[in-house]
């Protein structure tokens, strides 16, 4: 259906909203005055007919010229010709940001989404302008003045019937598409269409020449999804996975049925990452991937130490196996370097909450202590959380990690909210007993702290008592 009025109380509700948007308004306003006609386009529309708050408002301008929409708009307005050569502009109403861009085609010239020969015609059809876009979903657009809703590729279908499909074979011109159905399904709960999965197929030698950042921009939607596990399971379905071997040889990985009855390493990750992205719902968007880097890492040392020992399935030091891996995985996809060594971390220490509780009666406080000086112990609850319930064992079942409140109390008992243990002596201290600056303090200082964290002082007054005795003992 090319335009239909729009009738349902859903979409006339999406009008409404857009009716209350004030500079929205002033600026389709102008745009008519001018001569043009603007239409709400892509994402907004999609995200508000599925009751989500959009990000940005995206606006398409037929029936004017290029040169005269610039013109007459910076008379009104600060306009920031960002994608000028593509028929793009970022155009400020009262400090919000509208895109504005022109009814487009795009020629393939060359490799790579840059590849194009862009051309502007304000005459053209919207059929004909959304033709170019990726999926049906991102293909509609609202007429507001009109009340029209404007679906030429069945868009609100798919919708409703969460069905992800591309319009047309112009969907291969660039195969970061295929990402970006796996953040789509995994976003919005959908399923990618089996002739859209085929196409997705025949581009993957072309997922080779996609750079870290782009890479990295789709899989950060798809940590951030609220079912991540969608998303990888279209990277199976797609074959792009085989675009992350460390992910791939999960695939088939055996598992000892008592501790997984749910299957293999690849199954239990799927099911470890949507566990993951319910438990950091409340994060702010840094420690979310974080940990869900983490959770998603978290087996990648079984596939390279599983064995049938005693005719049981095992996989000893995966934990400590899997940081090498992850670090690979993490500079394929182009994440943040900052970080690979906090999620390293993570993967190598997520055993340890249930190592501990299985001993707590033996586990003293420096244990604590120094895997606290080891890894971040918030997101790593986290994660061992997530790996716990990520199983289908009546433990897990029944929605109680005991580890977690156990070595929560521990935490907060021995080191309060800072979850790190802070240096009773410093420099300064040997400095008031007479010692000059070099290297061995350096060496005091960390034979020092290895005391603190074994309990063998508590206070500043009892740390210095020590160091007296130490600096004697040994002779500095």
């Amino acid at each position: 259906m090319l335009a239909s009025r729009l009738m349902t109380s859903e979409i006339l509700a999406l009008t409404n909203l857009y009716k209350a948007d004030a500079q929205l308004l002033t600026l389709l306003d102008r745009i008519e005055k001018i001569g043009g006609r603007g239409i709400l386009v892509g994402g907004c529309v999609r995200d508000h007919l599925l009751g989500l708050k959009a990000k940005d408002i995206d606006i398409e301008v037929y029936e004017i010229e290029p040169d005269k929409l610039e013109q007459e708009l910076k008379k009104y307005f600060q306009v920031l010709p960002v994608g000028k050569s593509f028929g793009i502009y970022k155009i400020v109403v009262d400090n919000q940001v509208f895109d504005v861009a022109l009814p487009r085609r795009d020629n393939k010239t060359g490799e790579g989404h840059k590849g194009f020969v862009v051309s502007h015609d304000p005459a053209m059809s919207y059929r004909e302008a959304s033709q170019r876009r990726d999926f049906t979903i991102n293909s509609m657009g609202i007429d507001l003045k009109n009340q029209l809703l404007l679906d030429p590729h069945g868009g609100l279908l798919d919708l409703q019937n969460k069905n992800l499909k591309h319009i047309s074979d112009a969907f291969s011109e660039d195969p970061l598409r295929v990402l970006r159905a796996a953040q789509f399904c995994a976003r919005f709960d959908l399923k990618l269409d089996p002739s859209t999965v085929l196409l997705c197929k025949k581009l993957k030698p072309e997922l080779y020449t996609l750079s870290t950042e782009r890479i990295y921009e789709e899989i950060k939607k798809l940590f951030l999804a609220q079912k991540p596990s969608l998303g990888l399971k279209v990277l199976e379905q797609t074959e792009s996975i085989e675009l992350f071997p460390e992910l791939q040889v999960l695939i088939g990985c055996k598992q000892d049925c008592q501790w997984h009855p749910e299957g293999d390493v690849w199954i239990h990750t799927l099911l470890v990452v949507d566990q993951a992205a319910r438990l950091i719902k409340d994060l702010p968007e840094e420690e979310k991937l974080i940990i869900m880097a983490g959770a998603l890492c978290h087996d990648l040392g079984k596939p390279f130490t599983t064995q049938v020992i005693d005719g049981r399935v095992k996989s000893p030091a995966h934990d400590v196996e899997g940081a090498a891996p992850t670090l690979s995985f993490l500079r394929r996809i182009g994440f943040p370097i900052k970080y690979h060594d906090d999620i390293a971390n993570l993967v190598r220490e997520h055993l340890k909450p249930y190592q501990l509780y299985a001993k707590r009666d033996e586990v003293s406080e420096g244990a604590i202590r120094r895997l606290a000086e080891r890894v971040n112990i918030k997101y790593l609850l986290m994660v061992s959380q997530a790996d716990f319930f990520g199983r289908t064992t009546p433990e897990a079942l029944s929605g109680i990690d005991p580890s977690a409140g156990w070595l929560l109390e521990r935490v907060d008992t021995i080191l309060g909210q800072e979850l790190k243990t802070k240096p009773l002596l410093l420099g300064r201290h040997l400095i008031a007993l007479g010692l000059k600056p070099g290297p061995v303090f350096s060496q005091i200082l960390n034979h020092a702290f290895e005391a603190q964290l074994d309990g063998i002082f508590d206070t500043e007054e009892e740390a210095f008592s020590w160091l007296k005795n130490y600096i004697k003992n040994k002779g500095f």
